[in-house]
């Protein structure tokens, strides 16, 4: 979570189905998920972030993806708080 003003939560609206969400994705090989978060969240908004803490993992066995290549996936979500990164 990118916290405006230490109060509002900062969301993306996502291009792929309109709907808006915090900013994230997937790892890439070889990344840390510090080095990860720090990528998704300057790939979608541009801006430059320290990883505080993790906040959360989140999960629902109904949450289930299917792909077309026969692969199914059942998703988590991991929710860290970070901050802006403040240039000196």
């Amino acid at each position: 979570m990118v916290l405006h003003k230490e109060s509002e939560i900062l969301l993306q609206e996502r291009v792929d189905n309109g709907k808006w969400s915090l900013p994230g994705g997937n790892m890439e090989p070889g990344e840390t998920v510090g080095d990860s978060i720090k990528r998704e969240v300057k790939e979608e908004t541009g801006l430059d972030i320290v990883v505080k803490h993790l906040v959360g993992v989140y999960s629902d066995p109904n949450h289930v993806k299917a792909y077309q290549d026969g692969e199914v996936r059942q998703q988590f979500s991991l929710a860290f708080y970070v901050k802006r990164q403040v240039e000196n």
